[in-house]
């Protein structure tokens, strides 16, 4: 189960990935100075949500499939009086808990936005809009899909902590 959502993590993070390709190229096309800068902000404030979360799942899809960590007298032994261990533990440290808790922040209020105008966002796909728009409509429900998914990835991996054994 994790994995499959490992697999729409990532599609996410793809996917803010390309609405920060269209608001660039959509800013650039506008001669309007006020939409340029609009445009060019939207786009820098997605760009790190956008690296955040890729950073993020690929950490922890990494770890997914070790063995799971469970205390135990020996290993923890180990660890705390230096003796020779084969294994590692693996955890989530506050860096990736970080962008696990922003990321889940940033994406619930992004499918809040996009689930309270839905309707508008589906009607204008089908208005006389030009294509650009159209391409960014969709990519924006498409986005909002994958963005529960997404959450539920992170806040399974938030306090992941595996073993990872070192080759003898």
């Amino acid at each position: 189960m994790v994995k499959k959502l490992s697999t729409l993590a990532y599609m996410c993070s793809l996917l803010m990935g390309l609405m920060v390709v269209i608001n660039v190229i959509e800013s650039f096309s506008n001669s309007n100075d006020a939409i340029f800068s609009s445009r060019l902000l939207m786009s820098l404030l997605w760009i790190f949500p956008c690296f955040m979360q890729f950073f993020y799942t690929y950490k922890t899809a990494s770890v997914i499939g070790l063995a799971e960590y469970k205390p135990t007298e020996s290993l923890d032994d180990y660890a705390m009086n230096d003796m020779e261990l084969t294994d590692e533990i693996v955890q989530n440290g506050f860096w990736l808990k970080g962008f696990a808790t922003i990321n889940s922040i940033v994406l619930c209020f992004y499918f809040l936005n996009v689930f309270s105008s839905l309707l508008n966002y589906i009607s204008s796909l089908f208005d006389s809009r030009p294509w650009f728009e159209k391409i960014y409509l969709f990519v924006s429900i498409l986005l909002a899909l994958f963005v529960l998914p997404t959450v539920l990835y992170n806040l399974r991996t938030f306090n992941i902590s595996r073993v990872r054994r070192e080759a003898e």
